[in-house]
């Protein structure tokens, strides 16, 4: 009899065990699956860059400093071993000031940068021997400013929003003027980037996804007349056809990504 017992227990002991490696697999496999499910929220810019001195070389070490001129917040960075910067999760928008100062040579302010959200922009910068308290002043259209692509996109700043001529002020009217989108209106204005289904498009406010998740609304929206929001709310727009940065995902046509705007240390208003 004890004997039967030993079998029996150790019979369950073996398949208390299986249940536990199954249950292991399956957690494991849930922890691998959970990722892909993330969503990229690009609703910050970047600025980047390399300091160099007028010799060519690298300049390590040298103080960084961006401002957003709007609401004078402030990021500081230093450079490197290769003279190179990257300040990241910035405002969208602008302008910036970067300021560039390092022993041995004349400061350099670059004033009027915009960036789009997800946006790297690239400053160069070249230091003259000199002290740190002469500061020269260069304004970005003086530069060439790239961004970092990963597709073909069109960006809006808020001027080109503040300037379209709309009445519905629908984010749509601002998409018909980019070469990558069209509107149906036979289908209630649907928006189709690059020639793909509208219901294959992914439309972000805020990095907050305002897809038609039901599939009810022709439009591609949640509401079949309108737009989830105003442009008039927007400091950026940017419509990019099947970017091939791994942060995006949930959609195969293209995406518009908007950000609103924020406050400023100004008062102002309108009626």
């Amino acid at each position: 009899m004890s004997l039967f017992r030993r079998l029996v227990g150790n019979k369950r002991s073996m398949s208390f065990s299986r249940k536990l490696s199954y249950s292991a697999a399956a957690a494991a496999l849930f922890a691998l699956a959970a990722p892909a499910a993330v969503h990229a929220q690009q609703i910050t810019s970047n600025i980047r860059g390399s300091v160099t001195s007028e010799s060519g070389t690298a300049v390590q070490g040298a103080s960084v400093v961006i401002v957003h001129v709007p609401t004078g917040t402030t990021s500081s960075t230093t450079t490197g071993p290769t003279g190179r910067f990257n300040a990241t999760g910035l405002r969208v928008g602008g302008p910036y000031t970067v300021t560039v100062t390092g022993t041995g040579f004349n400061g350099e302010r670059i004033e009027g940068i915009y960036a789009s959200a997800g946006e790297f922009v690239n400053v160069p910068v070249m230091l003259s021997a000199g002290t740190p308290d002469d500061v020269i002043v260069v304004t970005a259209s003086a530069i060439n400013l790239g961004g970092l692509a990963t597709g073909p996109s069109q960006s809006f700043n808020v001027d080109d929003i503040n300037g379209l001529p709309s009445i519905s002020r629908d984010p749509r009217d601002l998409a018909r003027i980019s070469g990558f989108a069209n509107l149906d209106p036979e289908n209630g204005d649907a928006l189709s980037v690059a020639g793909s289904n509208n219901r294959y498009n992914s439309f972000t406010v805020d990095g907050v996804t305002q897809n038609d998740l039901f599939g009810l609304n022709s439009s591609g929206f949640p509401a079949e007349n309108r737009g989830p929001v105003s442009i008039d709310a927007l400091e950026s727009l940017s419509i990019e056809v099947a970017p091939f940065d791994v942060q995006f995902s949930g959609f195969t046509g293209g995406t518009m990504n908007a950000v609103t705007r924020s406050g400023t240390n100004e008062f102002h208003g309108s009626l």
